[in-house]
């Protein structure tokens, strides 16, 4: 015989283990208030969101407490009493700056904006 030993792996048993009856709880979508978004901006207390108005960008004014004006019907009242109800289309608009020459993202250079294809139609029109 020889001096080497020969081993053998033999798998061990796993022991039971008992796992406490868990009860997984999907996440809770936050509520649509303004003090509860990311988009709210607490110093200037307006909306970060921008809307674009007869060519200027416009925040809203919104205190923590209002409820989200874009994930709700909107009622705007006239001075007559007359009531004009609407749900906002939020559409994403992308703005960068760009180096002309090398195409990266720079501080000065050319305004890139990258939007949906029907934004800027006249709906009013009827095309």
């Amino acid at each position: 015989m020889n001096n080497e030993e020969e081993y053998v792996l033999v798998p061990m048993e796993q022991p039971e283990v008992s796992v406490p009856n868990v009860e997984l709880r999907a996440k809770k979508k936050p509520e649509p208030f303004c003090k509860n978004c990311m988009l709210y901006d607490w110093d200037n207390k307006k909306c970060k969101v921008v809307i674009l108005y007869a060519g200027e960008k416009i925040n809203l004014p919104m205190i923590p407490e209002d409820p989200c004006f874009y994930e709700n019907e909107f009622i705007a009242v006239d001075l007559q009493g007359n009531k004009q109800s609407f749900k906002p289309e939020v559409q994403q608009v992308k703005m960068w700056v760009e180096n002309p020459l090398t195409g990266e993202r720079s501080d000065q250079g050319v305004v890139k904006i990258e939007y949906p294809e029907h934004l800027f139609e006249d709906r009013r029109s009827g095309y």
